[in-house]
């Protein structure tokens, strides 16, 4: 992207991080995580990455989904149906 446009995105993620949206930086064991389950799974793999980073904060996950909402209660993650 050029110069314009990439500053256009800095600014924006520094607005998100203002308003109490929490970043967190790449992390491999969550991507690992994700992939290992999807040997076991049919779900897309950034399903089961929010169902990791569920996982890993302690936190909740909204979910239409009915395959990944039943994986996360069977992995023990607290679960809304939205």
């Amino acid at each position: 992207i050029d110069e314009k446009d990439a500053k256009l995105a800095l600014a924006g993620m520094l607005e998100l991080s203002r308003n109490n949206v929490k970043m967190i930086p790449q992390d491999d064991g969550l991507i690992s995580d994700a992939f290992g389950s999807s040997e076991s799974n049919s779900l897309a793999i950034y399903d089961l990455l929010y169902l990791s980073l569920a996982k890993k904060m302690g936190g909740m996950l909204l979910s239409k989904d009915e395959s990944q909402i039943r994986l996360a209660r069977k992995l023990g993650i607290m679960v809304e149906n939205i």
